[in-house]
């Protein structure tokens, strides 16, 4: 195991020897200008402390320094910047770590001081210690893409009693971060048994989007029961990317799996009904926005034209139906309406809702959108519509490539999507189908959409942008692309017939 961080790394000409000796009577050893191949996980992770000293008259050893800081970062080692004064402190922002990466908060990762009199030497002795890094077996399980060296790292600084980890890995949907169900192996100090622990989840992702994503969590946590969503344990932060672990629904399958098997219809009702309940009733109790559905899809950066990729407009289907998605988007900006908003999800999907009994928990925030400020909502609509949308044409865990084909789907969902039947509630009669699970969940599904909605059409739009959200992803497969070829065909019909209706 590694050792406690007793270790200041200094950088540039040497600390004075009345530095060096109130140091060492604190416990801290001063390990003075390593060169690269000593800087190893195994030195970084017993470091406290790594300073830059640029106020002697040779700086080169700090100036070399900078081109380790990502490395340093990922350790969690406190940085210090020894510099005379602002103006120098300034040009040294501009010249090494603006260079690095100008879009990070430099001030949240490192601090510039002038020298190590007085309070600023309380800056090498009181600063608390984080989690550090230490050789941790992390097995990827069903053949799961690895992660880099700097991820596995985070990642065992999340757990910082594991002697091993086995990772499964979840579907993460459109949000770009990788999701893994994590098992810890760990051997407690006060035993020689080691022992698997309940499973976690854990969130690997760029750092800006991590950090988006717990102040969401801790945004609308109030509004979500305790046992029905995603509760932070721990939130390990890298130079470019960071680690959070929360808690995992032990025992849960995933909203598509239990869909697909037949058990979704009660959970699809509690997540409206109860998960979600409290935080979509903010949208009853606020003014409604007269913001085309359109307008606010492109503002939130849900979908817009731009985005459409050419693999679904350039192929024969849509060529043939003489699709212009630039024209469809200019009429769905036309059709304007007061509608209810809110903060919304932004990307409820199978794999990001878990299922256990009939509970229905939320166990990834990391797309929501809007917030309450005035002009700043999403439309309620949107989130039953991703959902419906992604439960309909998303590939199950069952089916194959050559299952997951066009022509039996296709037909067993146009009666759902005809214009007439998407704004009333669906009966059996509508599409009978023998043994589907469609109908069921379609019908409460439908049932929300169309008590949100607070203009006759409006479900219909949303399901539309949805669809076309889904066209500004890459296809995972042929037929993964020729149900998308497909909603983007139904989008466009049901715009055309809705713009159709409201100008005549």
């Amino acid at each position: 195991m590694i050792g406690p961080r007793t270790t200041v790394v200094w950088f540039g000409a040497p600390p004075l020897p009345g530095l060096v000796s109130r140091l060492d009577m604190r416990g801290l050893a001063v390990r003075l200008n390593p060169v690269a191949s000593d800087l190893t996980d195994w030195l970084l992770s017993t470091t406290r402390l790594v300073v830059m000293n640029h106020g002697g008259d040779d700086d080169t050893g700090a100036v070399d320094a900078y081109r380790h800081l990502p490395h340093v970062i990922n350790h969690g080692a406190r940085i210090l910047v020894l510099a005379p004064d602002r103006p120098a402190w300034s040009a040294l922002r501009a010249a090494h770590l603006d260079a690095l990466d100008p879009s990070l908060d430099w001030d949240q990762l490192l601090k510039f001081i002038p020298d190590c009199s007085g309070v600023n030497f309380d800056e090498f002795v009181t600063i608390a210690p984080v989690a550090s890094w230490h050789a941790v077996s992390i097995e990827m399980r069903e053949d799961a893409e690895g992660l880099s060296q700097s991820e596995r790292l985070l990642v065992s600084r999340a757990f910082p009693k594991a002697e091993a980890l086995t990772l499964w890995e979840i579907p993460k949907g459109f949000s770009g971060s990788r999701v893994f169900m994590a098992y810890e192996k760990r051997k407690e100090a006060s035993t020689s048994i080691a022992h698997w622990t309940q499973p976690r989840l854990i969130k690997v992702g760029a750092r800006a989007a991590i950090a988006q994503e717990i102040l969401a969590m801790q945004a609308v946590s109030p509004f979500i029961p305790f046992d029905l969503r995603p509760n932070l344990d721990t939130h390990v932060v890298g130079f470019s990317h960071s680690v959070f672990v929360a808690d995992f629904v032990d025992g849960s399958e995933s909203m598509l799996d239990a869909v697909h098997a037949g058990r979704g219809e009660a959970a699809l009702s509690n997540l409206f009904n109860r998960t979600m309940n409290r935080w979509r009733e903010r949208g009853w109790q606020r003014a409604t926005s007269s913001e085309s559905l359109a307008d606010a899809a492109e503002r939130l950066r849900i979908v817009d034209p731009s985005l459409i990729r050419p693999a679904y407009t350039q192929c024969d289907q849509a060529e043939q139906a003489g699709i212009d998605v630039s024209g469809l988007w200019i009429k769905l900006r036309d059709i304007r309406f007061p509608h209810r908003v809110a903060t919304i999800h932004g990307d409820l999907h199978g794999d990001n809702v878990r299922v256990r009994g009939d509970d229905a928990i939320l166990i990834d925030l990391g797309s929501v959108k809007g917030d309450d400020r005035d002009g700043g909502g999403a439309p309620l609509s949107f989130d039953i519509a991703m959902l419906e949308v992604a439960l309909v044409f998303t590939r199950a865990r069952h089916e194959t490539d050559r299952s997951f084909g066009q022509a039996a789907w296709a037909k067993e969902i146009e009666p759902y999507y005809r214009s007439e039947a998407i704004g009333k509630a669906l009966e059996a009669t509508d599409a009978p189908h023998n043994g589907g699970w469609m109908l069921g969940c379609l019908q409460r599904i439908r049932a929300f959409g169309i008590y949100e909605q607070s203009d006759g059409d409006e479900y219909a739009l949303a399901l539309a942008i949805a669809m076309l959200r889904m066209c500004k992803f890459e296809p995972q497969s042929e037929a993964d692309k020729g149900r998308r070829v497909r909603g983007l065909l139904i989008a466009s019909r049901i715009v055309e017939d809705i713009h159709r209706g409201r100008m005549t």
